[in-house]
């Protein structure tokens, strides 16, 4: 596979109070799919993306926000062993806005709307509510509702491999969010409850092929999930030095279609010395997802902790000179998850060994 990208941004201030903000992205992707013994199929892509976005105060209390979102997708010349048997040129446009209103210091209130319109599909409004208040002891409530949107990608719509079909006729996904939140925050320390409700519909999800003379898997809209769950997290600064953060998330989808774990927590500590080192660990611990029923091939799915350290020196001196260190699943702990796209096999391995890097980093 070959991939190219970039980005280009560029911001304007024309106030204290309005700002501009554009950014042109580029990605190039090149890659061959081997499925021996039945050959190889290629696939080349442009992909365009283009930003606008003003924001500003309309008085003190009022700040707005609205933008707009030109995504092209574009595929030009159809070699013989193609994994996409014909030209595309897909374009979505968005707009949004958002304005956030505070009628007393307390209370923000949030209310937004995004319109999209991709290829081949009806044009759709997603909205954002929310209400956000601040008590004087630093306790506070948030509340929000909002609906996020994705329409195919070019290779769920026209992929054509032995084994893989796309579907023309696949309708966007969607999904409705509600947030509830009490948090606390202090100059060094806050922490914070989250109880979240997720409603999925027009899932995109892969199926066995139905059609004659076809074998292997396509793309469908299959329905709606259910997803509920909470999560705590919080910060401490114990001094200039010594910094701590941790979550802890618990989560339950619907008949577990999505394999994720249920519990799923990350802890870590930051330690800066005066003397230029810096000293920073961090764990996360991902809890044993579902089965998928199929042949117990590779070694099962259970919980693992991933320990990561990371460990930078500034070199004393008038060069800018600093030594680091990264280590990667210090434990070396062996992970694997539920294999849940084609589900022959029940597990495939997520991660490497211990792995451990060092350098040496100029700054110009």
């Amino acid at each position: 596979m070959e991939r190219l990208f970039f980005d280009i941004g560029y911001t304007h201030d024309f106030s204290e109070a309005w700002s501009l903000s554009t950014n042109f992205t580029h990605n190039y992707f090149d890659g061959m799919l081997g499925e021996a013994p039945n050959g190889v199929s290629h696939h080349t892509s442009k992909d365009y993306l283009g930003e606008v976005s003003v924001n500003g105060a309309i008085q003190e209390n009022v700040n707005v926000v609205v933008g707009g979102i030109l995504d092209t997708r574009t595929k030009q010349g159809v070699p013989d062993d193609s994994a996409i048997k014909e030209e595309y040129n897909h374009k979505h446009v968005t707009g949004y806005a958002q304005v956030d209103y505070r009628p007393i210091e307390a209370l923000k209130l949030i209310a937004g709307a995004q319109v999209n319109k991709p290829e081949g599909n009806d044009v759709d409004l997603v909205p954002r509510l929310g209400a956000i208040y601040n008590f004087e002891s630093g306790l506070g409530l948030k509340a929000l509702y909002g609906q996020a949107f994705r329409t195919a990608w070019p290779g769920e719509l026209l992929i054509d491999i032995k084994i893989l079909h796309g579907n023309p006729d696949l309708q966007p996904e969607k999904i409705t969010t509600t947030d509830f939140q009490v948090f606390y925050a202090k100059e060094n320390f806050d922490v914070s409850f989250t109880y979240f409700m997720s409603q999925y519909s027009n899932l995109i999800n892969r199926v066995g092929v139905t059609d004659a003379g076809l074998i292997g898997q396509t793309f469908v809209n299959s329905g709606e999930m259910d997803v509920t769950g909470f999560e705590l997290e919080g910060k401490y600064a114990v001094s200039k030095q010594l910094y701590f953060v941790g979550s802890y998330t618990n989560q339950k989808n619907q008949d577990d279609v999505t394999f994720t774990p249920n519990a799923m927590a990350k802890a870590g500590a930051i330690y800066n010395t005066e003397f230029g080192l810096s000293v920073g660990v961090f764990n996360t611990y991902f809890g044993e997802p579902q089965e998928n029923g199929a042949p117990e091939l590779n070694p099962a799915a259970e919980a693992v902790n991933l320990l990561s350290m990371n460990v930078n020196y500034q070199i004393p001196g008038k060069l800018p000179l600093e030594v680091y260190f990264y280590g990667k699943n210090m434990l070396d702990s062996d992970y694997y998850f539920t294999e849940f796209s084609k589900k022959k096999v029940n597990t495939l391995p997520m991660e490497s060994g211990r792995s451990v890097y060092a350098g040496i980093r100029y700054t110009l």
